[in-house]
């Protein structure tokens, strides 16, 4: 039975994290800041491997609670209710005399620490298309998050005899963004405590996790295909607030993708003009983002070839020449994904668009606001019902998205 003076909440949660083999000791001591001792305790011969059979038995121990030598598999749901029924009565207020036992061991608390670092971890080895393509910022609560893109209008002006400086004139446009709530509800079922089945935890977070970035990814797809954001023509005329609105937003041609049409898509990038009428700062490289598969080996492959063979015009027939590549070692950064193709996109689905992005650390177009700069589901535990036969968790994720302003994208419908 467990001895050391440590918080035993702690080393089992950390045990039993290292036991689903998902979680790493590195992960533990950098992501979670868990305490070396106890990290190295939750390693020793004494826990290794520990499951919900040892972490309840352990409960019942620290409680007091008499369980014998030997406890029937069918009877640790029954135990681990009881302790955390207690548990949860006592931290209420409710007094519990020193004869009906009480354990200091939070197991829904411990569950749910297992379950959120196998999250965080899978979650790690996914890859998205976000960070790449637009800025993520925190938010403190749901209220309207507004983001101000501000102007200087003019230049700056030599200075003359008289030392005296002109003014420099500045505007501004607001954008919105505000963070919105998904969830869905999770169990640990009855089974997988009375079978001691410490892999459900892997399974579970491997589902979570995955349906969490999925939802995201989704998401920020369809509102890239929102016909709303890209323009198709410059509007010259002054806002409400007597400001000129930006340059336009969409490629002009609906070519297949390919040189030319990256040519057409990189003009509009390029020569787009902010509220002031100056140019944009693209921040360097820019960042294309195409459809998975076939597309984003094309990219891959013009990013990569100094020279293009193209068919020869008045030459024989079939002869092909060598033209240099304009974009050859310009798409280093690029990105794709399968969401923009996919039938959850609805009537905005497409398998020819393609993106390219001005740096979002320069000029960001695009914005992710996540609550309390949570960036990955969260998991918490929830008394399940009495038709529910295990612990009852609900996983949320708390982000939103939105254009944040006018300029700094640009989009092509493909061919």
């Amino acid at each position: 039975m467990p001895t050391s003076l440590l918080p035993q909440g702690e080393i089992f949660a950390a045990a039993m994290s290292l036991a689903t083999g998902s979680v790493s000791p590195q992960i533990l001591e950098d992501d979670f800041d868990v305490d070396a001792d106890v990290l190295n305790e939750a390693m020793s011969s004494e826990y290794r491997g520990i499951g919900f059979h040892g972490m309840i038995r352990a409960a019942a121990a620290e409680a007091g609670i008499p369980v014998g030598h030997h406890i029937a598999d069918a009877e640790y749901y029954r135990l681990a209710q009881q302790i955390q029924e207690r548990f949860d009565y006592r931290s209420a207020g409710g007094q519990i005399s020193a004869s009906q036992g009480w354990s200091t061991m939070n197991l829904a608390s411990i569950n749910e620490n297992v379950l959120n670092r196998a999250i965080h971890s899978r979650f790690a080895k996914h890859t998205s298309i976000i960070p790449a393509v637009a800025q993520e910022a925190p938010s403190r609560d749901f209220r309207p998050h507004k983001t101000y893109r501000m102007y200087g209008h003019g230049f700056f002006k030599k200075v003359g005899a008289t030392g005296e400086i002109e003014h420099l004139q500045f505007s501004d446009t607001g954008f919105s963004n505000a963070v919105d709530t998904t969830a869905g509800m999770v169990t640990i079922p009855r089974t997988a405590i009375i079978n001691d089945e410490i892999g459900i935890f892997d399974q579970m977070a491997v589902s979570i996790a995955d349906v969490g970035f999925d939802t995201r990814e989704r998401d920020f797809c369809y509102l890239l295909l929102d016909p709303s954001l890209w323009r198709t023509s410059a509007t010259t005329a002054p806002d409400g607030n007597g400001q000129l609105p930006a340059n336009a937003l969409a490629s002009g041609g609906s070519s297949a993708f390919g040189i030319e049409a990256l040519e057409a898509l990189d003009d509009v990038l390029s020569n787009q003009r902010d509220r002031a009428d100056k140019p944009i700062r693209t921040g360097g490289e820019k960042v294309l983002l195409t459809q998975a598969g076939a597309m984003a080996r094309r990219a891959k492959d013009i990013n990569q070839s100094s020279v293009l063979m193209d068919l020869a015009s008045g030459t024989k027939a079939g002869q092909k020449t060598e033209k240099a590549n304009p974009f050859y070692g310009e798409l280093d950064k690029r990105v794709s994904t399968q969401w923009l193709n996919h039938e959850e996109m609805g009537s905005r689905q497409s398998a020819t668009a393609f993106f390219m992005f001005a740096d979002p650390l320069v000029q960001p177009f695009l914005q992710v606001l996540y609550l309390n700069d949570r960036r990955t589901p969260h998991v918490e535990s929830e008394r399940g019902a009495f038709n529910v036969l295990g612990q009852q968790m609900r996983s949320y994720w708390d982000y939103g998205m939105a254009q944040i302003d006018d300029v700094g994208g640009g989009y092509s419908p493909g061919a």
